[in-house]
């Protein structure tokens, strides 16, 4: 028999990284600058937090059908449309007001949805099955390095020439993402239909119930979605509000650069550190390991309200997440049925904009009527419920102990 290949960074793996990379760039860009963007123009924390949390909206109601319809036609055609619908947001965010703003984050969202429903079934693709969770580290790990790369170059961008100079550059980045989309479809996904196509096997009879709750989620990735749900519910305190707190100590816009530097640099060191060693760790104690230091990350920022603190603090949620999200996303690989791993891929990363897009809109609201550390305290608290959980019956949240290989961190 022969054996599975196990080279990582194959062309097609290396395409997508860039794809991953100018998709998360943009999201990235918008995420830190639309909340200050807003609160300069008049708004307040409430309205910057419902705007941000707009983009979750079609994110969340569009992706279950669109991971059913990748299974069917493969990834290619909906990666396709979504970088072509990323170019067009970028230009949407020049359009002025609150209401053609939310307009433009709905359409964002839309087009986030497909990017990333398509872009997980894609790594599933192509990742080796011995080394899921570094490829998925290196697949976050463009998130990363957008995070550390982009945000402070919008806001560079935005001392020098206001907040057109920061739309601006998350516009190319759209139309940047559209030209990588299209390369990767023609040289990396070719016969990813046909695949599809072959994979689904034909099964008469089945109940109208479960054929419509195919199209809508799948149930064997809940438990991974829940974990994940509940860690980065708190990650728009580290991105999307970091500027608004920063701001609230009297720190200088011209210093946001460096906060953003630091967070993404150490997302970048603990991912290259990290490596491979990730697959031969058990994945429980990576999960647990990674939400102890999100806690800890959230009691800097309490116990330390500096801009010193908050490098600090974003420092270590930036470790944390190097070891939580590959982690949960290497465990739905494993979890997914055969010929559902769009529907997989789909349902878990439904994760990230209810966590993100939902507590935005919360975290908002807290900071609006109870400013700061308030948010933190309450964040705290929900990932040490989350901690004793995982420490209590994490095999049983993880589902580690039904294949123990999963449990082991390999296949």
């Amino acid at each position: 028999m022969r054996e599975a290949p196990t080279r990582l960074l194959s062309p097609g793996f290396s395409a997508l990284l860039g794809v991953a990379y100018l998709g998360f760039a943009q999201y990235h860009i918008l995420q830190a600058v639309l909340p200050v963007l807003i609160i300069s123009q008049g708004g307040n924390a409430t309205v910057a937090g419902i705007v941000v949390a707009a983009h979750s909206l079609p994110s969340i109601l569009f992706r279950p059908s669109l991971g059913w319809l990748i299974d069917r036609v493969g990834p290619g055609l909906i990666l396709g449309i979504a970088g072509a619908l990323l170019a067009l947001s970028g230009f949407a965010y020049f359009l002025p007001g609150i209401a053609l703003l939310i307009f433009a984050r709905l359409l964002h969202g839309t087009a986030w949805s497909a990017f990333s429903a398509a872009g997980h079934a894609t790594l599933v693709r192509l990742a080796p099955q011995k080394r899921r969770v570094e490829a998925a580290g290196f697949y976050n790990l463009m998130a990363g390095v957008a995070q550390s790369t982009m945000p402070a170059a919008a806001f560079v961008l935005i001392s020098a020439y206001g907040f057109l100079g920061g739309l601006a550059l998350s516009a190319v980045c759209g139309v940047a993402a559209l030209v990588l989309v299209v390369l990767l479809v023609r040289h990396g996904l070719a016969g990813e239909r046909q695949r599809a196509r072959a994979e689904q096997a034909p099964a008469p009879g089945r109940p109208l119930r479960q054929r419509i709750g195919e199209v809508l989620i799948e149930p064997a990735v809940l438990r991974p979605l829940a974990v994940e749900v509940m860690y980065s519910s708190v990650q728009p305190l580290f991105l999307a509000f970091a500027p608004v707190y920063a701001l609230t100590l009297g720190v200088p816009i011209s210093f946001l650069p460096i906060y953003f530097l630091a967070y993404g640099s150490t997302l970048v060191g603990a991912r290259l550190i990290l490596g491979a060693r990730a697959d031969r760790h058990d994945r429980l104690l990576l999960v647990r390991s990674g939400v102890s230091i999100s806690l800890a990350a959230l009691g800097v920022l309490v116990l330390w309200p500096s801009f010193a603190g908050l490098v600090v603090g974003g420092a270590l949620f930036a470790i944390a997440t190097t070891l939580v999200s590959p982690t949960t996303m290497a465990l739905t690989m494993d979890l997914a049925p055969p010929g559902r791993v769009g529907s997989a891929m789909a349902t878990y990363t439904l994760g990230f904009p209810l966590a993100t897009g939902g507590s935005a809109a919360i975290w908002g609201v807290v900071i609006q009527h109870a400013g700061f550390p308030a948010p933190f305290l309450l964040g705290a608290l929900l990932h040490l419920v989350l901690l004793a959980l995982l420490l209590v019956a994490g095999s049983r949240v993880l589902r580690v102990s039904d294949r123990s290989p999963i449990g082991h961190g390999s296949e």
